[in-house]
């Protein structure tokens, strides 16, 4: 039975999700962590996606990106399919190293995005890696928190639009907003939530 297409369209923002293959090691020190981010960057700028928002876990990752042009499925599978290549080389493995294809949720500009965004820069928080999100070094925290650069791929504006008119600054909203316990959501997003339509 064909696969049904992704919704994909300028514009939309995707929760994306890639898992290691039998939920093995995607990244097993920070070279690889590096060389992914690395990649990220690439993509990002040859399929014109923004990123709102990223956590590097060890097994796993999670991105939220807006796609300008509709071009997520390609752009996934460069990142993925390239990531893969360096990695075996790498550790000397063959095989696959994610999981089946990555997953996707289409995410609406309104609250429900905020709490993707506290979901996906909280995942070490409360795999007890870190105390806060901002200690974490694999995701886009420090950035949205206004304590290191923001990548040129990388906008946190409609982070800050939707927190409403800042009072003190964004990023100063949006620590306050990281300490305040959120909606709990599945990691793949298996549970519908209003507000979102997934496609695998």
């Amino acid at each position: 039975m064909p696969r049904k297409p992704r919704i994909d369209f300028p514009d939309a923002i995707h929760h994306v999700t890639a898992r290691g293959n039998n939920k093995s090691l995607i990244f097993h020190d920070d070279a690889d962590r590096w060389v992914f981010m690395q990649m990220l960057a690439a993509v990002c700028a040859t399929h014109e996606l923004v990123a709102l928002a990223w956590c590097l876990m060890g097994n796993h990752i999670h991105l939220v990106l807006r796609s300008r042009r509709a071009g997520l499925s390609r752009a996934m599978d460069q990142l993925t399919t390239g990531y893969a290549k360096r990695y075996n080389l790498r550790h000397r493995c063959l095989g696959h190293v994610f999981q089946g294809r990555f997953n996707s949720l289409l995410v609406h500009r309104d609250a429900y995005l905020l709490e993707v965004v506290r979901y996906v820069l909280l995942n070490p928080v409360r795999a007890n890696l870190c105390h806060a999100a901002a200690d974490w070094r694999w995701s886009s925290a420090r950035a949205a928190l206004g304590l290191r650069p923001t990548p040129a791929w990388a906008d946190f504006t409609i982070i800050y639009e939707l927190m409403g008119p800042p009072d003190g600054g964004s990023p100063q909203r949006l620590q306050r907003f990281l300490e305040v316990p959120g909606t709990h959501l599945s990691p793949d997003g298996a549970r519908h939530v209003p507000g979102t339509s997934r496609r695998h």
